[in-house]
């Protein structure tokens, strides 16, 4: 039976503890891949309290028994790391929680540490909406901390799995849930202002009063997935259902309030729908669908939830923290807009945003050649995508009229080119997509002259789609038609005029046409600078692209010039581990073994490598193609028996992943043929 790599690693760690007792726990695991952390850790600690706990058993409270004055009064709650107590404070006749941390776990470092770590935070916040923390001290070797007693336990977890059971139509009142939540905010805005970052925000660490009033309980246990916060039993042992994106990567040093905005958010979006945003049946799925994947919107799960609502939502829940909520402060901001009565400030994902998502390289070229049946699938969601920002529009007053009758004229007009395509109107003859796209694409011409916003938004849609099929020279022409018309109607130096500019020359790129790709980076750069700063990502994104092309043209000291600066700002803002960090190194080693300079380019081609893996697995096809760069670089150094490792693995991996008729696995077999060649075997290919 196969091994996953986690027990791979974990039992890496048990043979070095033999070999070295006084082995550093934490030294071992900053050495592994950042995904691999979290559950490593978890089994080094099962270890320990298995080893220390076969050595001291527990003792056996009973009620009545006095510890650190207190009096024990009953059990509420028992987890792998301890027990927690209904107890009575003698001095001020008061009863309160009493955590006791198992006395053979003391023995733990890891264990002990985030014990105390939970007293700490907890005692320096006093906030009604946050569980106080009233003692904390150590008798006859049993940790402790008294805390406030909060109903019998119950917690917002228990409630969200109460609506699941029952039956019949949704009856949430998404106001008083809106009040709720904004309280929760307020809270946790009062933890950042005292430095304390939760890290382990979801429903079973928020208690609930008799009143059914949410506090924030477990401060500093970032990771203990018990709802006491002493254990990890449940949750499918641990799956790390609620970490933000830089959490599930390990990147530790990129923790910020941000993080808990995330978690929070995905706690509301489980609140809203009854199911949480990120599903899967292991650890591993479920930190690369956190990594990966957006949930689906709340609306489409539960069509009662208030649109602004599921944007707050969906805003918590952006993959890059620069894009969610910038503090607890920001989010309360837009609740209280919500419960207010007055638009809020979260939107969908705009086509600038859009624009800047799809034009920021991988290390390798862009994919393209989609699928009709995709293609089919880009055009429904288009729909979709319409008719939510109708619904959205509709909330704003006398400034949306224009987005909403827009909206709507763009929906009818999608709505239309799809039943022209019902074989019932077309004498049974089924009409193929690229005869679809381009009837839309004639109509645009001809029947929307009148109608600029609606035509602007078809442009993009269709020479959208006929991109994602890679009909590169048909999308062109809309393209370049929708920079004019952008232009037209939101100024020459508008963002999103510099966004379709940044799309007509990746696009330029993608045909080698570089003589005009080069001038339209050089003015979406020149304009994201004026009204964003260099270290916005749509600058960062843009100079990247800039680069690539100055490089192709021969302008190699303006191109490593930009990419230096990209590495620079993504190393600085994100930090060493983050794709687009990761990104930037390739294109940087990249540009190093174009200029000969391999010793140069080695590391940073390695380091991504590394790095993608990590986050994303072996297998993961960026991360396979880095590793066949790896090799070249290796091959061209002349250490052959290097190159061959990087490359066969590389070749083996494309293979499975993509197939052989795959443009990045031929160009794999290709690599692998000249290795062949300069080992001294003729054998040309690798395919069979």
């Amino acid at each position: 039976m196969s091994r996953s790599r986690t027990e791979i690693a974990f039992q890496a760690y048990r043979r070095a503890k033999q070999e070295d007792p006084a082995l550093d726990p934490e030294a071992f695991l900053e050495r592994q891949p950042g995904s691999q952390r979290w559950p490593v850790r978890r089994m080094i600690e099962d270890l320990q309290a298995l080893e220390v706990g076969a050595a001291s058993p527990a003792p056996a409270f009973q009620p009545g028994h006095p510890l650190g004055g207190y009096t024990l009064v009953r059990p509420l709650g028992e987890g792998g790391m301890g027990t927690v107590w209904l107890a009575e404070e003698a001095a001020l006749k008061r009863r309160v929680a009493l955590k006791l941390l198992k006395p053979e776990l003391s023995a733990s470092p890891l264990l002990l540490h985030r014990f105390q770590r939970e007293a700490e935070a907890g005692g320096r916040l006093s906030h009604s909406a946050i569980v106080q923390t009233y003692a904390v001290g150590e008798t006859a070797g049993i940790h402790w901390i008294a805390q406030e007693r909060v109903a019998e336990g119950a917690t917002l977890a228990h409630a969200i799995d109460r609506d699941r059971q029952r039956r019949g139509p949704s009856r949430v009142d998404y106001r008083a849930l809106a009040r709720g939540f904004r309280r929760i905010v307020d809270a946790l805005q009062h933890a950042h202002e005292q430095g304390v970052i939760h890290r382990d925000l979801k429903p079973s660490n928020i208690l609930l009063t008799e009143r059914g009033e949410p506090k924030v309980a477990d401060f500093g246990l970032a990771k203990v997935q018990d709802q006491l916060g002493l254990s990890r039993t449940g949750d499918l042992a641990g799956t790390p259902y609620y970490m933000s994106p830089e959490q599930a990567s390990g990147q530790r040093a990129q923790l910020d309030q941000r993080s808990d905005v995330f978690s929070l958010g995905a706690t509301l979006y489980e609140w809203l729908t009854l199911r949480r945003p990120f599903e899967g049946d292991t650890c591993q799925q479920v930190i690369r669908k956190i990594q990966a994947e957006d949930p689906a919107e709340p609306r489409k799960l539960r069509s009662r939830v208030p649109r602004p609502l599921a944007l707050i939502c969906m805003k918590c829940l952006e993959k890059n923290p620069d894009r969610r909520y910038a503090s607890m402060a920001e989010l309360g901001a837009d609740l209280d807009r919500f419960l207010g009565g007055s638009p809020v400030l979260a939107r969908p994902p705009s086509r600038l945003l859009r624009g800047a998502k799809w034009a920021r390289r991988h290390p390798v070229t862009s994919v393209t050649g989609a699928t009709v049946a995709a293609a089919l699938a880009v055009i429904t969601t288009l729909l979709v995508q319409v008719q939510d920002q109708r619904d959205a529009a509709d909330l704003a007053a006398t400034a949306a009229e224009t987005e909403a009758l827009t909206a709507g004229e763009t929906l009818d007009f999608l709505l239309a080119l799809f039943e022209e395509s019902d074989p019932a109107q077309n004498r049974g003859r089924q009409m193929t997509v690229r005869e679809l796209l381009d009837r839309g694409a004639e109509r645009i011409r001809g029947d929307l002259a009148g109608q600029p916003a609606v035509r602007l938004r078809l442009l993009d849609s269709i020479g959208g789609v006929y991109w994602a099929m890679g009909e590169l020279e048909r999308a062109e022409p809309l393209l370049a038609e929708s920079v004019a018309h952008t232009a037209e109607l939101y100024g020459d130096d508008h963002p999103e005029t510099h966004g379709s500019r940044n799309n007509l020359a990746l696009l330029y790129h993608d045909l080698d046409r570089l003589d005009e790709a080069e001038p339209l980076y050089v003015r979406a750069l020149d304009g994201y600078l004026r009204h964003y700063g260099p270290d916005h990502e749509f600058s960062l994104t843009v100079r990247n692209n800039l680069a690539l092309v100055l490089d192709a043209r021969g302008d190699p000291a303006a191109a490593e010039a930009h990419l230096l600066a990209v590495l620079e700002a993504d190393r600085r803002l994100l930090g060493e581990d983050h794709p687009m960090t990761l990104t930037a190194m390739n294109n940087l080693a990249d540009h190093y073994r174009r200029q000969r300079r391999l010793e140069e380019a080695e590391p940073l081609m390695r380091q991504a490598w590394r790095g993608l893996a990590a986050q994303h697995g072996a297998d993961y096809p960026y991360a396979l193609t880095s590793l066949d760069g790896l090799g070249v670089v290796l091959m061209e150094l002349g250490r052959l028996a290097e190159a061959e490792a990087c490359l066969v693995e590389a070749h083996a991996g494309l293979r499975q992943v993509l197939g052989e008729e795959h443009a990045d696995f031929q160009t794999s077999d290709s690599h692998l043929a000249i290795l062949r060649r300069e080992q001294g075997r003729f054998d040309s290919g690798f395919s069979d």
